[in-house]
């Protein structure tokens, strides 16, 4: 194997200014992005900003291409809340150890599939299973962010069927908050406006980042985020979130949650991999650049094994952030070592400014991610391909919103 910080090769000051620009461009998408992501999961946003610098740097440092950027991503999180379901989410102590021990498990399965050279098992995982898979994920997503937009408390619990949790939340629940659905669908329609100018005059990819930055602004102005005597917000926020780094901190093992906890950390170990390998294939495509996948494997591996240990929330290659790191110039890997120094520098610098983001807003942001999760136009070529591949896509896609995620992969293959 290459040596891990082979990126520093032949490296020159152009390639440096190419990597510190598309570093700091991924950031800007990364803080925002991870602290949705940890909502997605069901834990508090933290735990995703730490992953945007954990698993960002580690991926980054032993990883294999370019301009694979890793951390966080809906699919994962939707996966990670599926497999933390049958805990009660009140006792949060349990609950985030759990997540913890998660990414450990995650980690080490992917470890060892590199290490026994069992990458080529993710070929048999079809496409069909994917797409059918990234349907259900975005329907449950858009879903699972419905009482967020309006501003109302889940109701139900872990242990009952999301659409049946849905139904109770919108029509047995709260009164729907008006402040935050105004958030919410502000969000939405300034995420789209501004994907549009994006994409249309070529400007820097900052649209997620400046949505919130004007939703908080505007709750702040009119009183919406700011605590009340007895600490009361009219809106919920994201809550406090510390000014430092990621500790080292061993997860604690309960035997009587580690049978869930494995079934779950199998798909989330198989469909991360997925991820990121067709990721890497995608935009290599486009470089030339020779990917040796086994090696990414174990940077995957590697990522979310640190990231347990660094409570983070397990995460895999992003399509995004990649996406953005391309075509923002990115050289070599040191620019997602860049993106995570500088998200470590902004929670350094502006945690207790990040308290202030309504949930609404992040809720919108998912809303429209849930939307942009769906490749309609494949999805319509498996549906049209023939009856096999049909079927596998509305299996697979029925079983995720009807059971759950990492069991509709199972079936699935």
């Amino acid at each position: 194997m290459p040596s891990a910080l082979g990126v520093f090769e032949n490296y020159d000051a152009l390639k440096a200014r190419r990597d510190i620009v598309a570093g700091l461009t991924v950031a800007a998408i990364s803080l925002p992005q991870a602290m949705a992501y940890a909502l997605i999961a069901g834990v508090d946003p933290k735990y995703g900003v730490y992953s945007a610098i954990v698993v960002t740097a580690i991926a980054s440092i032993f990883g294999s291409s370019s301009h694979l950027i890793n951390g966080p991503t809906s699919a994962i999180s939707l996966l990670v809340f599926s497999s933390l379901a049958f805990l009660d989410p009140e006792n949060r102590t349990g609950l985030f150890e759990a997540l913890f021990l998660l990414g450990v498990l995650v980690g080490a399965i992917q470890i060892l599939i590199a290490v026994f050279k069992l990458g080529d098992l993710t070929r048999y995982i079809s496409e069909s299973v994917v797409i059918g898979f990234m349907a259900s994920a975005a329907l449950l997503l858009a879903i699972g962010q419905l009482a967020n937009a309006i501003g109302v408390r889940d109701k139900g619990d872990g242990h009952m069927q999301v659409l049946q949790r849905a139904w109770l939340t919108l029509f047995h629940g709260d009164a729907v908050n008006y402040r935050a659905l105004v958030l919410s669908v502000s969000a939405v329609v300034l995420a789209i406006l501004l994907r549009r100018l994006v994409q249309r005059y070529g400007l820097p990819q900052i649209d997620m980042l400046l949505v919130l930055i004007v939703t908080a602004v505007i709750a702040y102005a009119y009183g919406w985020s700011v605590p009340d005597g007895t600490g009361h917000t009219d809106v919920k926020i994201s809550g406090k979130i510390p000014a430092s780094l990621p500790e080292f901190h061993i997860p604690e093992v309960q035997v009587s949650t580690l049978g869930e906890l494995s079934h779950g950390a199998l798909a989330i170990a198989f469909i991360g991999l997925i991820e990121a390998l067709s990721i890497s294939k995608a935009i290599a495509h486009h470089t030339g650049q020779q990917i040796d996948y086994n090696r990414q494997i174990l940077a995957e591996g590697l990522a979310n094994l640190a990231g347990g240990f660094f409570q983070s929330l397990p995460g895999s290659g992003s399509l995004s952030r990649s996406a953005i790191n391309y075509q923002s110039g990115a050289a070599t890997r040191f620019s997602g070592i860049v993106s995570a120094a500088t998200v470590t520098i902004a929670l350094l610098l502006f945690a207790p400014l990040l308290r202030y983001i309504p949930q609404a807003a992040l809720a919108g942001l998912l809303l429209v991610t849930a939307v942009r999760l769906v490749d309609f136009r494949r999805l319509s070529y498996a549906l049209k391909a023939s009856r096999y591949d049909a079927g596998l896509v509305i299996i697979t896609a029925v079983v995720g919103v009807a059971v759950d995620l990492d069991t509709a992969v199972l079936v699935g293959v």
